[in-house]
């Protein structure tokens, strides 16, 4: 794959992105380490290049969420400007949940803010290590979010347009960390820090119910009488505590312990002993890009004439022919793995590291798609068919494994097209589109060749996240055995994450898989080598908790590959009989 530079004036956009307004960024630059892997670059030319686009940003128009803005777009061979939506991710360069947990306590500030340069060694001696590693996890996110987008401008329309990243320290870096504030409060650093290193947003209440045990204890004075106590609380409260009647007593006890709650909420003090613990790995990243996605690791919460053969229904042999157009109400929110919703839980943190990617703009999450709409199973055959085709042509191209691929990181646009054209293996495949193309974002845990170089989400470098997923270079280790990326894993992995839509109980999964081939594709995704479920127990209970899923799958988990799943009855169905004619295919 051809990869090059371009040169672009940068100060009309670079002064819009460090507006308070806008993306409040400041120390903004070009230089990206990665760019070392491509171009031969010296101190004074990596000031200026960036990846060679088709399209580039000029200039800002306004902010529409945290991620989302409208800005001006200019088509670099013609020079046409237009108006497009489009997403920034703000990608952190470290943990930001260690951040505020204090592992980076005694690094100096100047160093902290200080982001990599192309100059000698030894003056880059002061930039922290993880900043220069070219297998940083925003690095590598960004690089892929590239090189697919080089797909899309010859044809593939699973990829989204990219068009720039830049390094910077962002003030007033969000991030949710609804999953992560039980193990934050572990830390004492974190307890004495917020409200001067970082904020905690939508957390009253989960600070009542998660942290009594940080609190100084209690002391009863042996001469307390009534009357002291009811002086403590406002008389409505009290009011309240008298008025119950035998009747409501429960209902009534309820409210008055949320009132307190309420009530005590801005007076509480909280202090902790120091608590031991480690964080549990998840399979997300996690902010409200998705470097941490809030679904779990076991569920998501939505012609020419010619003829293809068949469809679906209930049964493999259900399928009648359709135009592919579906109407149905959309969420209509912004194209998100990312908005923060108005009560999530997040961090913002007064000044961090970041890599902005700036992207096109989707319509949603196929995790709020399935929420908000009634997908038939003729649309789920052409949803899971896209998916599927996509990972085919990442895995062939590049070697790819996403490694953490479920609903809240599959997004889709909108389309007019009726259907998509496909070429495999010499068969065409005609799959209508239900009025819509769907694409894989996130890559910050993906591992993928370039040119005959591997890159490798430094995720599974030695403690971080995925740790011990994966033995395999550039993080290698000879005293373990070998456990390289394995092509199953990205279906098993959404399999996971889609088993709970799909079979309220696992008990009563053969009955659902009988009425259901959507179901039962899923069910089959999930499990392992040995035929048992990868997710459940036959009791219920997840057979393997958190991280650990993650790592059985790698091991375990070997006839899932997405070119195995055109074998389907249910797929073959789209294989067209006759000539194509005037259609544009794309060859896989």
């Amino acid at each position: 794959m051809s990869i090059d530079y371009a040169k672009h004036n940068h100060d009309d956009f670079f002064r819009d992105l460090e507006n308070p307004d806008f993306t409040n960024l400041s120390d903004i630059q070009n230089y990206v380490p990665v760019y070392n892997e491509f171009f031969d670059l010296n101190n004074k030319n990596s000031r200026n290049i960036n990846f060679a686009t088709k399209h580039v940003i000029v200039n800002i128009n306004e902010k529409l969420s945290y991620n989302n803005y409208n800005m001006c777009i200019a088509n670099c061979e013609t020079k046409e400007k237009t108006c497009k939506k489009v997403y920034c991710k703000f990608s952190p360069l470290i943990d930001p949940i260690k951040y505020t947990m204090g592992k980076y306590k005694d690094v100096d500030e100047n160093t902290f803010y200080q982001l990599p340069n192309q100059t000698t060694d030894d003056k880059n001696a002061n930039i922290m290590e993880k900043y220069k590693l070219i297998h940083n996890n925003a690095y590598v996110d960004a690089l892929f979010s590239y090189t697919s987008s080089k797909l899309k401008d010859n044809g593939f329309v699973h990829a989204n347009d990219y068009y720039g990243m830049f390094l910077a320290n962002q003030y007033d870096f969000r991030m949710n960390v609804e999953d992560d504030l039980e193990y934050m409060m572990e830390s004492q650093f974190f307890h004495n820090n917020k409200h001067t290193l970082f904020e905690i947003e939508n957390a009253d209440e989960l600070f009542v119910q998660r942290s009594f045990k940080y609190k100084k204890p209690i002391v009863m004075q042996e001469d307390l009488k009534v009357e002291d106590i009811v002086d403590v609380f406002p008389d409505d409260i009290i009011d309240t505590i008298f008025e119950i009647t035998s009747s409501d007593t429960n209902a009534q006890i309820l409210n008055v312990t949320q009132d307190l709650s309420a009530t005590m909420m801005n007076n509480m003090v909280y202090e902790n002993e120091s608590h031991s613990g480690s964080r549990s790995h998840k399979g997300g990243d996690g902010d409200d890009d998705d470097i941490s996605s809030t679904c779990s690791s076991s569920s998501s919460v939505t012609d020419n004439g010619l003829q293809i053969e068949g469809g679906i229904g209930n049964s493999e042999n259900d399928y009648s022919d359709e135009s592919g157009s579906d109407s149905g109400s959309d969420s209509g929110s912004e194209s998100d793995s990312g908005s923060d919703g108005e009560n999530d839980t997040m961090v913002v943190i007064h000044k961090f590291p970041v890599l902005a990617i700036f992207t096109e703009c989707c319509e949603n999450t196929l995790d709020k798609y399935m929420l908000n709409n009634d997908i038939s199973d003729r649309e789920w055959t052409s949803i899971m068919f896209q998916i599927i085709v996509i990972l085919m042509y990442y895995q062939k191209h590049f070697q790819f494994t996403h490694n953490d691929l479920h609903s809240c990181n599959i997004v889709y646009e909108n389309t007019d097209e009726q259907f998509l054209y496909y070429k495999i293996d010499e068969k065409v495949y005609k799959v209508p589109t239900h009025g819509r193309v769907f694409k894989i974002i996130d890559f910050g845990r993906s591992i993928f060749t370039i040119n005959n170089k591997r890159f490798c989400s430094d995720s599974f470098s030695k403690g971080e996240d995925a740790d011990t997923q994966y033995n395999t270079e550039p993080f290698y280790n000879e005293a373990k055995p070998r456990i390289e990326p394995n092509y199953s894993f990205d279906l098993c992995r959404f399999g996971c994450s889609m088993y709970d839509f799909f079979i309220d109980d696992p008990a009563d999964e053969d009955e659902e898989c009988e009425k259901n081939v959507i179901a039962n594709m899923v069910r089959e995704w999930c499990l392992d080598d040995n035929g048992k479920n990868i997710l459940y127990k036959k009791s219920g209970e997840e057979r393997y908790p958190e991280f650990k899923l993650y790592k059985m799958i790698a091991r375990n988990v070997h006839n899932h590959t997405p070119t195995k799943q055109l074998e389907r009855t249910m797929f073959k169905r789209f294989i067209m009989k006759g000539k194509l004619k005037n259609k544009k295919v794309m060859v896989i």
